[in-house]
């Protein structure tokens, strides 16, 4: 895809990685500051990162940035056993806030347009990255999680005011 193109599915003309970076930050504070209770994931961020990316997907979306789509990726251990990580991605830029459960990786949120840890990665086909892609079967869990951040997010002041 264009660069040109990536732009404009982003936000208008140009790429606000400020933005994006501050959103993914809050989501993934946010995440860690929920009670146990109000968590789908018994450990997080291990096991969480398909969750993760579509309520970040959502969260995105109501922010008025669009164009990500779900990457699952998969590796294999060198007993041969799968496994996977899954991240949001629009072109080359990544935006991922589930890979430090990981030992190789210490940075708990991830934007970039360059990350050479999410190039070794077997790619499966890219989906939609938000819960309204989705509906509410099967997701109503991550769109309870999705209505607590975006109370905490209101009081961050993430999304544009539409007053």
């Amino acid at each position: 895809m264009p660069q040109s193109k990536w732009r404009k599915l982003v936000l208008g003309d140009v790429l606000d990685e400020a933005r994006i970076h501050m959103i993914a930050t809050a989501v993934r504070h946010g995440i860690e500051r929920c009670k146990p209770s109000e968590l789908p994931w018994e450990t997080f961020p291990r096991g969480a990162c398909g969750d993760t990316s579509l309520v970040l997907g959502q969260v995105l979306r109501d922010a008025g940035i669009g164009g990500f789509v779900y990457i699952c990726g998969n590796k294999y251990r060198t007993d041969g056993n799968p496994y996977s990580h899954g991240w949001l991605q629009n072109d080359q830029w990544v935006v991922d806030i589930t890979a430090d459960q990981f030992a190789e990786v210490e940075q708990k949120v991830i934007v970039s347009n360059n990350s050479e840890w999410h190039k070794h990665w077997e790619l499966e086909r890219p989906q939609p990255s938000a819960l309204v892609d989705y509906g509410i079967q099967g997701v109503v869990h991550l769109w309870r999680l999705h209505a607590i951040l975006t109370n905490q997010l209101k009081f961050w002041q993430v999304f544009p005011d539409n007053s």
